[in-house]
C-alpha cells in the first residue's frame, strides 16, 4: 500500500489514479489517513463482499427469530404497531 500527501495527490492526480489500478493508495493529511483511493474493480469486488456479508447476518437473524419463536404474524403485528419501542423493556421476545 502507498501512502501520499494530500497534496502530493492533489498535484499528481494521473499519477495517484495510475497507482490505485495496483494497489489501495493512502492519501494522508496533516499526517493523518485521510482517505483511500482504489480502483473500480477493488471497490466493487468490496460492494459485493459487504453484500453477501449483509445477506449472510440477515439469515442468520432469521434462523435466530424462528429459532426463538417469531412467526409471521408476530413480526407483522410488531411492523403494524405504532408504538416506538423505547422502552428498554419493550422487545421482541416480551410479545413472543
Amino acid at each position: 500500500m502507498e501512502y501520499l500527501s494530500s497534496r502530493e495527490a492533489q498535484n499528481n492526480f494521473g499519477e495517484l489514479l495510475d497507482k490505485a489500478q495496483r494497489s489501495p493508495v493512502v492519501i494522508r493529511r496533516y499526517g493523518r489517513d485521510s482517505a483511500v483511493v482504489i480502483s473500480v474493480n477493488e471497490f466493487n469486488e468490496y460492494r459485493q463482499w459487504r453484500a453477501q456479508k449483509l445477506k449472510t447476518l440477515v439469515k442468520e437473524i432469521n434462523k435466530e427469530a424462528r429459532d426463538n419463536g417469531l412467526t409471521d404474524e408476530i413480526l407483522e403485528q410488531i411492523l403494524a404497531s405504532d408504538d416506538e419501542f423505547t422502552d428498554k423493556e419493550s422487545s421482541v421476545e416480551s410479545r413472543l
